[in-house]
């Protein structure tokens, strides 16, 4: 069992440098003092301290930021691509928030045309060291207005809109305004110039369409006339 402290004996380890918990310990095992001053000045480590840890040595990393394409006044929110080498979330800023702000951790939304600039970010951990920033430029443009005259003898402006709206509904293009010109055959469209061109593409497929019905008509009458004759 351990021995009482002699308060003179541990006042006097204390002095001498020691903590007073381990010239506590000391004294309680060896009630005397040059055996306690013996024991704490042969001890391997201080009966208090925990031997020190070996730094852990911070990996680098780095930051894996895909391209932005240009983007219309009008589009609608669009997910940011990033990846960290070291598998750790990434962070998006943009300063420029009068034209673009960043919502939902990972998604940007659009305000007003100019430039943008998006830095993705990635401070580190107790494993790695914070990643040099990454950095992509976005320019938002303002919308542009095309009329796209379609034949539509044979396809009603519902089976057009259906057609027309097929590429917003896979996510390839988003427009921002649809309408249909009763008077003039045509589909008011209104985005970006990629979408406007991606979707002139669809209404020449939709114009051929229509010339194969018309022609199969023409087959069909010219047979029936033929049959009632």
């Amino acid at each position: 069992m351990p021995v009482a402290v002699n308060e003179e004996d541990l006042k006097m380890l204390v002095g001498m440098g020691f903590s007073e918990q381990d010239a506590s310990k000391a004294l309680e095992k060896h009630n005397n003092l040059q055996q306690a001053v013996d024991f704490l000045l042969t001890s391997a480590t201080p009966l208090s301290v925990p031997p020190p840890q070996q730094p852990v040595e911070r990996r680098e990393q780095s930051i894996d930021f895909a391209p932005i394409e240009a983007k219309a006044v009008g589009d609608a929110d669009f997910p940011l691509y990033a990846i960290a080498a070291s598998g750790l979330p990434v962070s998006f800023t943009c300063s420029q928030q009068r034209i673009l702000t960043i919502h939902n951790q990972r998604y940007a939304r659009i305000h007003s045309e100019g430039s943008a600039v998006i830095v993705a970010s990635q401070p580190g951990n107790s494993e790695y060291h914070p990643a040099q920033n990454a950095v992509q430029n976005v320019m938002i443009v303002l919308p542009q207005e095309v009329k796209l005259k379609l034949a539509s003898r044979n396809l009603s402006p519902a089976h057009v809109k259906l057609v027309a709206d097929l590429p917003r509904f896979l996510g390839v293009v988003r427009v921002s305004d649809f309408v249909w010109d009763e008077q003039d055959k045509a589909v008011m469209l209104r985005g970006s110039a990629k979408q406007i061109d991606m979707l002139q593409g669809l209404v020449t497929g939709i114009n051929h369409m229509d010339d194969l019905i018309c022609r199969q008509k023409q087959v069909l009458q010219s047979r029936l006339k033929k049959a009632c004759d």
